[in-house]
Order: structure tokens, then sequence, then C-alpha cells
């Protein structure tokens, strides 16, 4: 009896967990589209703030730059005060940046934090498996969810590279099923806790003792020469490791530019927040990935299976802008069927100039020809800010900038999400996104936004067109750099 009790128990919990990878709903939902990325850092903090029992946060990319240091610190702020705070970041990409140093103040200061999927390189397969989400939710009423990673990029603070990226607030009870799968991802097996840094010593420093063969003074001699050497090597470690303890310490104390960093921040985004449109979808859907890897997670897509089927059904219209355009087997076949004669296909992807993936770019110049026979419309950005977006400062709007969004627009729904149009989104990462519909106001707003990135964009229309623009204001060093991974990544494009 204890047993069928035991069974019927974990059948349940895994039925309700699923469900809450992929929800309907048609209760009011508040929705903002947040463009801008000094607005988003801005929103991001003002939730934390007003957070009363729990904090969530996942992402894929997780530095320790200026608008990190404002969000950790923070999530740290609240930890304190009693507030439950959880980050999961994918092991891969954020470990060189959090490292053991970072994990233990922020653990000291009360914030959980796990990493996914810390298999080893050597793990060929397993470690293709990657925790793309992106995601902050507090106590079970509003998150945030779309492209944007933490880090200065991501938020129109550079003064060399920026993305221009997309994502979706929203407000009301479709949170509680994000957050529950996060708790999902929280307690998979995938997900564990990092460890501690410990100090180095000198039984760290490996050194062999020769005795035979040598006379007495001779082994003094040499074996205080291995003994100087190894306490020379110590030293060394000491010195690195005390100077990441030092600034790992700092990460979290609020010092005078963060303060100004914070002040500049408020100032500037507040009324770009109060301009922005809050709207509402007749039915508003959360889809996301499971936390799995292998044969098991390719068959249980649950996201890109239901972008598939929308691409198809749509009868007027399929937009994407997506940072990486490459076709898998199953994506080709899809978009294929997704031409019509009154459709309008449209792409907005980088060039080889707004990119931060030279071998993506590598592949897209060998098969977009292709699709632009088969009638799609593709554009790639230029690189410059659209019309209309302020930044902080000349420096900033001169940097090079990228498209980053996840969007897709089908007819009079849309969706801003995780989700690349590559194999990696398809086959490998976790992904989630929000799907908008019946939102005239939202969609109008969808609208000009990709019509202003059209603008900076270059289309290609013929082979002539993908000649002219690949390496327009590109350095030798790049174009080098293009043809020496070209081959590399064109053979493993089902790998980017």
């Amino acid at each position: 009896m204890r047993i069928l009790v035991l069974v019927s128990f974990l059948f349940s919990v895994s039925t309700i967990a699923q469900s809450d990878f992929f929800v309907k709903s048609k209760e009011d939902h508040q929705v903002k589209i947040l463009n801008q990325g000094l607005p988003s850092l801005e929103l991001r903090l003002q939730m934390i703030e007003r957070a009363n029992e729990s904090i969530v946060a996942e992402y894929f990319i997780y530095d320790t730059d200026p608008s990190s240091r404002l969000f950790n610190q923070a999530l740290a702020k609240k930890a304190k005060e009693g507030v439950k705070v959880r980050v999961l970041l994918d092991a891969f990409m954020t470990k060189p940046q959090i490292d053991p140093f970072h994990l233990r103040e922020l653990e000291l200061a009360g914030v959980e934090i796990k990493f996914f999927n810390t298999a080893p390189v050597i793990r060929v397969i397993k470690v293709q498996y990657r925790n793309h989400r992106k995601l902050l939710a507090i106590d079970n009423t509003e998150a945030i969810i779309g492209g944007r990673n933490i880090a200065d990029e991501y938020f129109d603070l550079r003064e060399d590279f920026n993305f221009v990226d997309q994502e979706l607030w929203v407000k009301g009870p479709i949170v509680a099923n994000i957050m529950r799968t996060f708790d999902v991802f929280w307690e998979a097996k995938l997900s564990v806790k990092g460890k501690w840094p410990r100090k180095p010593r000198l039984s760290d420093i490996k050194y062999r003792v020769y005795t035979s063969g040598m006379l007495a003074d001779e082994q003094i001699r040499f074996n205080d020469k291995l003994l100087k050497r190894s306490m020379k090597a110590l030293n060394q470690d000491l010195k690195r490791w005390e100077q990441r303890d030092l600034e790992a310490r700092q990460f979290l104390d609020v010092n005078s530019d963060d303060l100004a960093l914070r002040e500049k921040v408020a100032n500037f985004s507040e009324p770009l927040l109060s301009k922005i449109t809050t709207g509402s979808c007749q039915e508003i859907t959360f889809i996301s990935d499971l936390p799995e890897w292998g044969k098991r997670s390719r068959k249980r897509r649950k996201l890109k299976y239901e972008i598939f089927k929308r691409m198809e059904e749509s009868k007027q219209r399929l937009y994407i802008d997506s940072p990486y355009f490459i076709t898998d087997r199953e994506s080709k076949k899809v978009l294929k069927r997704s031409f019509s004669k009154d459709k309008k296909l449209r792409l907005i992807t980088n060039g080889l100039f707004s990119t931060d993936a030279i071998y993506v770019n590598a592949v897209f110049n060998s098969s977009i020809l292709k699709w632009i026979k088969k009638g799609l419309d593709v554009n790639t950005y230029q690189g410059f800010l659209p019309d209309d977006y302020p930044v902080l400062s000349d420096e900033i709007k001169n940097a090079r900038w990228g498209t980053h969004s996840k969007s897709f627009i089908f007819d009079n729904s849309f969706l801003v999400g995780s989700y690349n149009f590559d194999p990696r989104s398809s086959l490998y990462d976790m992904e989630l996104a929000i799907f908008c519909d019946g939102s005239p106001k939202l969609l109008d707003e969808m609208l000009t936004m990709f019509q202003q990135k059209i603008e900076k964009s270059n289309n290609l229309s013929s082979r002539k067109d993908i000649n002219k623009y690949k390496f327009k204001k590109i350095k030798f060093k790049k174009v080098l750099a293009y043809y020496l991974v070209k081959p590399f990544a064109l053979l493993l494009r089902n790998l980017l």
C-alpha cells in the first residue's frame, strides 16, 4: 500500500510540474514590452526592492560588471531582510564569472545559488544541453522573461558593443506557473550547489624528494632547491588567492561608483518606464522546455513545436527577429511549409559586423541564398541603434550594436522569449517564451520595433547583396577569423 501511495504521489507531482510548462490563460494580466536595456535594468531593481516573500532568477550569462553589481547587491539586501532568494545559473557560461569566491559571498549574504549541468567538457554529449532560460520573478505576482542576461552589454552600458534586445514583463496568475517551473529546474538532478574556495597550502604543491644515488649533502642541496621553488609557487598562489578573495568581498559592498550608477540608472530610466505601454492579452501562453538531456529531452520539446505549429498556421505574416539563423533538418521542413502565396515572411538577424558569433554568420552566409530564392525577406542588422532609442552617452550610442531579440510575430499574435532560430535552441538548450494573442496595442508596438530594426538593416535579395554586405566595415583580423572558422562551423552546424 505504501508503495502504491508513493508511486501515486510521484506521478501526481510529475503531472503537476509538467502542466506548468505549457499554460494558457484568459485571465487578466498586465503586460509590458521592454525594448530598451537600461529601463529593463531599472525595472528589475524595482521588482527586487518590492519583493516580500521570494525572488527567483535564472540566467545563461551572469557577469560581475557594474550592472551585475547593482543586481546582486539588491538581491543580497533582500536576502538579509528575510526574503527567500534563489539564483540558478548555467554552469558552462557563468562559472568563469561567478567563481567560488563570489559564490561564497553571495551565499553568506543569504542568496542561494545552484549551477545547471556541471558535466565536464569530456562528456561531449551531455555538456551540450544547456539552460538558456532567462527569468526574474517575485512573489508569484510579476516576472520578466526574454533575451537579456545579466551583463552590461544587455543594459546599454558598454562603449564598445551592446545588444538591442526584447523582454516581456508580466503581472498576473500565470507568474505562479512560471515560478513553479523554476522550482522544477531548481530541484532537478542537473542543478547542483557550488563549492567555496579553499586557501592554498604547501601540501597542494607537489615536489619529489630524491634520496637514492646521491650523497647526503647533494640530497640536502637538491631538496632545499625543490622546497624553495615550491614555496615560491605557494606564495604566488596565495597572492592570487588573496586578490580574488578581496575582489569577491568587495563585490557586494556598495561603493561610491555603485551609488552613482544606481542614481544615474534611476534618473534616466524612470521617465522611459512611465511611457511604456501596458497592455493585456486575450490569451496569454507560457511555455518552457523541461530540465532534461539526451533523447528523452528531444522528444519532449514543448516550445519549438508550438513555434513550428504557429509558423505553419500563420496566413498573413511570419516575422522572425533572431540573433542567429541556422536551419536543421526539422526546421527546414517547417520553414518550407510556412511559405504561401499571400503570406509575408521576414527575417532580421545579425550580419558579421553586428554579431558576437563569427562562426554562426559563416554558416548563415553559406546557406541563406536558397531561402531568399524561396521568398524569405532577409535583413541583416547594420550594427547601429534604432531611431528613438536613448542611451546615456554618445560613446555608448556610437558603440557597435547587435540584435539579440528572440521574437516571432504570427499574424495577430507574437512571442518573446529565449528561443533562437538555430539547432542549439531546437535540440539542446532549454528555452522559455510567452505568447500573446489578441492584443492590437502590444502587437502594434512589436511591429513598430521590428520596422525600426528593418530600417537599420541591409536587405539581402540576391547573392550580389550577400557579397556586398558580407565584409562591410569589417577589419582584416575578423575577415581572417571568418575564413579560419568557416570550415569547422559548416562541419559542426548542428551544434551552433
